[in-house]
Parts: structure tokens; sequence; C-alpha cells
């Protein structure tokens, strides 16, 4: 069924920081922010040529607090990366629309792999990483609306499809972020091993 991917990310999103996250202010904050996401999914916003999804909104206003918190630096950079995403998900969207011969496995995996890897290659941090992400994905499904409206004279912003294709996106990216930290413990746990048995 579409959108279930990004309803199950969300609450499993929420248990992880809920009962998992240290107390403290930001775990309200941050457990809040998802709960409240998770609310506003199923109400859909009509305006004159289509609807939009709240959930959507909401997600792009929490994006753009977390971008300016950032360093002044850092967020031109960001900023141009996020709309880089964009790009690339507004013309590989409008693509598979024109022709879909082109498309190996379902459009969803394919759009989070090619947005996987442009993400590794273009940002270090992991939570940059995952807020230009979303930020891009949201700005390029803008985007592709804005074209496909011209045509079809109605659009759907942030689609049940959309937010599958978010949800797998965030997945492959959380995921990167486990394995690494997994990674960084192991390698801690055998150093300390190491410095153990040599000190025998």
């Amino acid at each position: 069924m579409e959108g279930l991917f990004m309803f199950w990310l969300s609450w499993v999103a929420w248990i992880i920081v809920t009962f998992l996250m240290a107390k403290s202010k930001k775990r309200i904050m941050i457990a809040g922010f998802i709960l409240l996401f998770i609310i506003f999914y199923s109400v859909h916003i009509p305006v004159p040529m289509g609807t939009i999804n709240a959930g959507f909104i909401w997600l792009a206003l929490g994006c753009y607090w977390m971008f300016h918190r950032q360093a002044r630096k850092r967020l031109f950079v960001s900023f141009l990366f996020g709309w880089f995403i964009a790009a690339v998900y507004a013309g590989f969207s409008l693509w598979t629309m024109y022709d879909p011969i082109i498309m190996i496995v379902q459009k969803e995996w394919m759009m989070a792999s090619i947005l996987f890897l442009l993400s590794i290659f273009l940002m270090k941090n992991a939570l940059l990483r995952v807020t230009v992400v979303t930020l891009g994905m949201i700005h390029g499904e803008v985007l592709t609306h804005f074209v496909t409206a011209n045509i079809w004279g109605l659009f759907e912003i942030g689609s049940s499809l959309f937010f599958d294709g978010l949800a797998l996106s965030l997945g492959i990216l959380s995921l990167h972020i486990l394995l690494q930290t997994v990674k960084g413990f192991l390698q801690d746990a055998t150093e300390k091993w190491r410095s153990a048995t040599e000190s025998l």
C-alpha cells in the first residue's frame, strides 16, 4: 500500500528518539516534531490547482529550521547542494514520466540509490546529509509539479509515492549512519583490546 513506508519509518524514528535517546530538551523537540509530522501526514490542504500535504509543509519547515542553525560559511554550500539534488530529483522524475522504458527497477529504489550516492560524494556530515537530501527532494517535488501542472492542470504535492521515495532515501542514509557507527565502535573496541594485550 502506497505511503506505508514513510508511516512506519516515522513511527520507528519516534520510538527510537523517545525511548533510546538521553533525556533532554532536544529529545522532546525531536519527538514532538516527528509526532506532529505523523499527524499532518494524513492531512491534505486544497489549493486552486490541486492539493498540498500538510506533512510536506511541516517537513520543509523543519529542514529550513535545521539549515538556519548552520554557520554562514556552510549555509550557502548546503543550499547549493540541496538545489543540485532538487534538480536531479526533478529531472529524473520528469524523465521517467516521458520515457518510462529506462526503468530497470522500481522508480523509488533507483531515485533513493542515486540520491544516496550523490549525498555521500557531496557531504561528510551525516545529519547535514539527511537534511540536504530531504530538502532537495522537497524542492524537486515542487519543481516537478510546476512543470506537470502546465500540462495536466492539476497537481498533488506530497503524494504517498513521494513520501515512499523519501522514506527509502532516508532509510538507506540511516542504515549507512548505523553501519558507520558500528564500524567506529568495533575499531575502538579492537584498539582497546590491542592496547590491553600489548600491556600484558
